[in-house]
């Protein structure tokens, strides 16, 4: 099983299918988190793991 995960958004089904496939050869587990405007939620991880990082 893979530790590391990758949230994949877009608007494109075929470019993500693309995406999916090259994270998973190189080990990754690609998940499909929905519309490239689903995006903005996922850049915020960052700064909720490490809140000091905003300053």
């Amino acid at each position: 099983m893979c530790d590391s995960q990758v949230y994949i958004c877009g608007d494109s089904v075929e470019a993500k299918q693309v995406v999916m496939a090259v994270a998973t050869k190189l080990g990754l587990s690609a998940l499909d988190r929905g519309f490239l405007s689903v995006a903005w939620e996922l850049e915020d991880f960052p700064l909720q793991l490490f809140p000091q990082w905003r300053l």
